[in-house]
């Protein structure tokens, strides 16, 4: 079963995992969700990295994050 988010997109963090940032929180969007198999909930997400310390520049990354990767910005107001 896929969802959109209440509301459309959601601005959110996601934890990288990799083998160099692993646990990096990184900006993104919240595009859909949707619930496998075993109940377990993944958010398909778009999310960019500004750069790597070794000299990379942006990289951008897309696809189906486990929901426990996944952390909604909050707002101050």
């Amino acid at each position: 079963m896929n969802m959109i988010p209440e509301g459309g997109p959601q601005h959110v963090w996601v934890t990288k995992r990799s083998t160099y940032d692993d646990g990096e929180r990184l900006p993104g969007l919240l595009l859909e969700w949707r619930q496998r198999e075993d109940g377990s909930w993944e958010g398909w997400c778009v999310y960019v990295a500004l750069g790597h310390p070794e000299g990379s520049g942006p990289q951008q990354w897309q696809g189906w994050i486990p929901s426990e990767r996944i952390e909604r910005v909050r707002s101050d107001g």
